[in-house]
């Protein structure tokens, strides 16, 4: 049986570490690994969510932590902590657009329609 991407990247970050030294890795999709290949501003201001980072410390004694269950993991690098910050940002924001953003619209049309309903109870003169 052959080595997933993920194991492939478990392995790569593990021979990559020193001791105490932090390894910021990406993975993702074929089409999010091309855009962030192409280039990192136009992955970040895409929609595109088929991506994710991490930090591996050696030191601490676990494996790298890869989330298989999302998105297929088709290609992944190493990566500058510039770079995981700046990715790291974005798909926090995006989940949370994507996660909240539905909840806060409906929330802002029912506290629109109570303000409405109140205003017209006790009109004002």
């Amino acid at each position: 049986m052959g080595f997933s991407v993920a194991d492939k990247l478990k392995n790569e970050i593990k021979k990559s570490s020193k001791p105490q030294e932090v390894v910021y890795y990406f993975y993702a999709t074929e089409e999010a690994y091309e855009m962030y290949k192409t280039s990192l501003d136009g992955l970040l201001q895409s929609p595109c969510m088929d991506f994710m980072v991490g930090q591996y410390i050696s030191s601490e004694l676990r494996n790298p932590e890869i989330d298989e269950e999302v998105f297929d993991v088709e290609r992944y690098a190493i990566i500058t902590q510039t770079e995981y910050g700046r990715l790291h940002l974005n798909i926090c924001h995006k989940v949370k657009e994507n996660v909240l953003g539905p909840a806060l619209t409906r929330h802002k049309k029912w506290h629109e329609l109570q303000e409405k309903n109140e205003n017209s109870k006790n009109p004002k003169y």
